[in-house]
């Protein structure tokens, strides 16, 4: 279904820069869905009624639909980006990508949580032992 709408019916702070249609999609393309990208890339989204977020979707999608056709002229104007190996396509999401797909890693690993456990329980026993010595001294 498609929804009718100007672009002017958007406020000006809520329009997307090139850089944000970029981002916005990298995120589509990487599996996310509209409501999603639209939450991550303006904070008051969250807070319009639905018929508004509606909107702005439409907004949204027919900007990337816009940009994806009009992407590869400008890609073939650009010699530089075709003679790195890299599609041009490709090229400029590589690192967000990446972001988006890199797994959480752990702060710690096992092996490092059990050798500060073991490392600190030897402390605490010689800490002991001294204080025993100590008190036996006196």
């Amino acid at each position: 279904m498609r929804i009718g709408f100007s672009a002017s019916s958007l406020a000006d702070d809520d329009k997307l820069d090139d850089a944000a249609l970029a981002q916005a999609e990298a995120y589509v393309t990487s599996g996310a869905d509209f409501d999603t990208v639209s939450r991550l890339l303006n904070p008051r989204y969250k807070d319009w009624s639905s018929p508004q977020q509606q909107v702005y979707r439409a907004y949204l999608q027919g900007q990337i639909e816009l940009r994806k056709t009009s992407v590869p002229q400008m890609n073939q104007a650009s010699p530089s980006a075709s003679e790195s190996g890299v599609p041009p396509e490709v090229a400029p999401f590589s690192l967000l990508e990446a972001e988006t797909h890199k797994q959480r890693q752990p702060f710690f690993t096992l092996s490092q949580i059990m050798t500060f456990v073991v490392f600190f329980a030897i402390l605490i026993a010689a800490f002991l032992t001294v204080f025993f010595f100590l008190q036996r001294m006196k």
